[in-house]
């Protein structure tokens, strides 16, 4: 009997699947709900905007950032998928004591410009030296988490004359061993990348959706704010937001084998910092990466999740001005 119950339990939620799947595919066909996206009026009566940030043109796209603290070669902090740059504000400024730090959204992200484009992690290594070149640094410290990360040992390999160091934190790029121990994406945002779907019902734009994102992402649910929420939230209404998302989601594969082979060349001067507890890139990718990258120091931290810099900023800043100094 019990077996009997367990099948028809696991009957009646796969019909379930197929009726939510179904009428997501429905409605999608239906076409996108049309929200008006914020100005950037609105943005700065919101109070969402930071108060010490400016804008610069790369390649054509107006580009947000922040720049603060010493001029000696700079570190360059580089957000991850759908966030921006508050991901390191709870960091940058005891890091900005002692060296020059920059902070920027990435094209799509944040408060820049969103164009209809292909989003790669290609484009976005030729947008770093875009940036570089915008503000006249000729070298720097390339520091980014999760897709950042990517970004950031991707622009090494092209660039290795403008990267003196890298700091990878939690950084995606080797190609994903699904073996069931890690959830990573949640069910729904994988869901968002079926064309229609995520344009229809905007995943990644309620505060729900975005707080259950983050509680995944982080290690403890209580570290979650509203404050944080809003500050994932608020990107996103911008003008072309929602599309930049899809967009990168979308198209989120690309070469992934081919450039992770390319790792071990990496020759440059390089820190692995990791959340033991991550849940969305498991910590054996930063094993993997202090095996391919020579000479390389790894730290592990306990009790912490995808987003260490979130979760421990005085930590997180305490062990990139002990390797940068």
């Amino acid at each position: 009997m019990q077996i009997l119950g367990g099948k028809n339990m696991l009957k009646k939620f796969g019909i379930a699947v197929g009726i939510l799947i179904g009428a997501l595919v429905l409605l999608a066909a239906a076409g996108p709900l049309i929200a008006r996206p914020l100005s950037e009026t609105k943005l700065m009566e919101l109070g969402v905007l930071a108060k010490d940030a400016a804008f610069v043109d790369v390649n054509g796209v107006r580009t947000h950032y922040v720049a603060k603290g010493q001029e000696d070669e700079p570190i360059i902090f580089i957000h991850g998928f759908s966030s921006s740059l508050y991901t390191w504000s709870a960091c940058l400024d005891a890091i900005a004591q002692q060296h020059r730090v920059y902070s920027l959204d990435l094209e799509g992200f944040g408060f820049s410009e969103k164009p209809a484009i292909e989003y790669t992690v290609d484009r976005y290594a030729d947008f770093m030296i875009g940036f570089m070149d915008a503000l006249n640094i000729k070298s720097a410290v390339l520091c980014g988490n999760s897709m950042g990360g990517n970004i950031s040992w991707r622009t090494a390999l092209k660039y290795p004359d403008r990267v003196s160091k890298l700091i990878l934190v939690d950084a995606s790029g080797y190609p994903s061993k699904d073996s069931g121990k890690h959830k990573g994406l949640p069910f729904l945002l994988r869901l968002g990348r079926l064309p229609g779907v995520g344009e229809r019902f905007g995943f990644f734009a309620s505060r729900g959706q975005i707080r259950s994102s983050l509680e995944s992402a982080y290690c403890e649910d209580s570290k979650v704010t509203d404050h944080t929420v809003d500050m994932y939230y608020y990107p996103l209404k911008t003008e072309g937001g929602m599309r930049a998302v899809l967009a990168r989601m979308r198209g989120s594969s690309e070469d992934l084998k081919e450039w992770a082979a390319k790792i071990p060349s990496l020759t440059l001067p390089a820190l692995i910092v990791w959340g033991e507890n991550d849940t969305w890139i498991p910590a054996e990718n930063a094993y993997n990466f202090h095996e391919d990258i020579a000479g390389s120091k790894l730290v592990i931290l306990p009790g912490c999740g995808h987003l260490p810099q979130e979760e421990f900023p005085q930590e997180f800043a305490r062990h990139v001005l002990e390797f940068h100094d």
